[in-house]
């Protein structure tokens, strides 16, 4: 999605949760779009299907027992292939790291901050590969998410400031997850800011929506 005006100061990357496919986030690109008209867009379908054959929707990794091995696992696996695309879309648009966006909800959120906070990409120089080097995205958001192997904490990209935001009613993802990473990466010095919203399930509504915009607020220039 080519930003509103002009041409792009920040890409933003939106991922899915586990079982839904790119549409479940337009609304609220199209809400981010409209207030900040400089913002690109870029929202990925998972690459994989859900294991069984009854059940539509994709996944960016398994998610049969959610315990946190399985997690950090599957996070770390299937980050390098994304990693790929991202770069692809940040080339497209003349960007580089620094002026990446990424944002998630419950799985898509999961991977967000695995590659937010983990990777190693370079703005100016690359490797024979293409790949970018070391540097923090702009911003990293989690809607309903968790963060993957929360036990290490070393090496962390702590530039980007990060955003969690989580239904007090989610059932799905339990609150406690981003209580827990908030506490984390504010330990490992990371500026981030939790926002827990009453009567809120495993979901993005107009509030979150609106929480987003005005974190993003101080990060895009419109």
């Amino acid at each position: 999605m080519p930003p509103h005006e002009g041409t792009p100061s920040h890409l933003m990357v939106l991922l899915h949760g586990y079982g839904g496919c790119a549409t479940d986030l337009l609304v609220v690109a199209r809400s981010w779009q409209t207030r900040f008209p400089s913002l690109a867009c870029w929202i990925p379908n998972a690459p994989d299907p859900l294991p069984h054959p009854t059940l539509s929707g994709r996944q960016w990794f398994d998610l049969t027992e959610r315990d946190p091995r399985e997690i950090e696992i599957g996070a770390t696996t299937a980050a390098p292939g994304l990693i790929h695309r991202i770069e692809d879309e940040l080339h497209r648009d003349g960007l580089d790291w620094g002026e990446l966006i990424l944002a998630g909800f419950s799985q898509g959120a999961m991977l967000a901050l695995q590659i937010g906070l983990r990777h190693q990409a370079d703005t100016e120089v690359r490797d024979v590969d293409d790949h970018f080097g070391s540097a923090s995205p702009a911003a990293i958001l989690s809607y309903s998410g968790r963060l993957p192997a929360p036990q290490t904490l070393d090496g962390l990209n702590i530039d980007a400031p990060v955003l969690l935001v989580h239904g007090h009613d989610d059932d799905v993802v339990e609150p406690y997850h981003s209580e827990m990473a908030a506490m984390m990466l504010a330990k490992a010095g990371a500026s981030v800011r939790l926002e827990l919203l009453e009567t809120l399930g495993h979901n993005i509504d107009e509030r979150a929506i609106r929480i987003g915009a005005d974190f993003l607020d101080k990060i895009i220039s419109t």
